[in-house]
């Protein structure tokens, strides 16, 4: 594959990241538990997944080809996409639901 269609891959997996934080705060403002009725737990699994798995191969391809680390890097990048839901300070569905 082509560096560009890896980071396409990548800018996927932040945008996942970014739509799992919306799916929290719609549920919290909508205060709806399942804002997509029954589909609810199987998109957050699957976008979840998607964003575990994707870093996941990127670091197994890092380190089995040595001579490229733009797959580290991009290893790297995509994981920020689940890390910056935990950060302090960002709101959250409890936030959601009080406004």
């Amino acid at each position: 594959m082509q560096f560009r269609t890896h980071c396409i891959l990548v800018g996927l997996t932040l945008v996942g990241g970014v739509g799992l934080w919306l799916i929290r705060l719609a549920a919290g403002y909508f205060a709806n538990p399942v804002p997509f009725g029954y589909l609810t737990p199987l998109v957050i699994l699957l976008i979840g997944a998607y964003c575990l798995i994707l870093p996941l191969v990127y670091i197994v391809r890092g380190i089995a080809l040595r001579r490229d680390r733009r797959h580290t890097v991009l290893a790297a990048v995509a994981l920020f996409s689940l890390v910056w839901l935990f950060l302090p300070g960002l709101p959250t569905d409890v936030d959601a639901f009080e406004y």
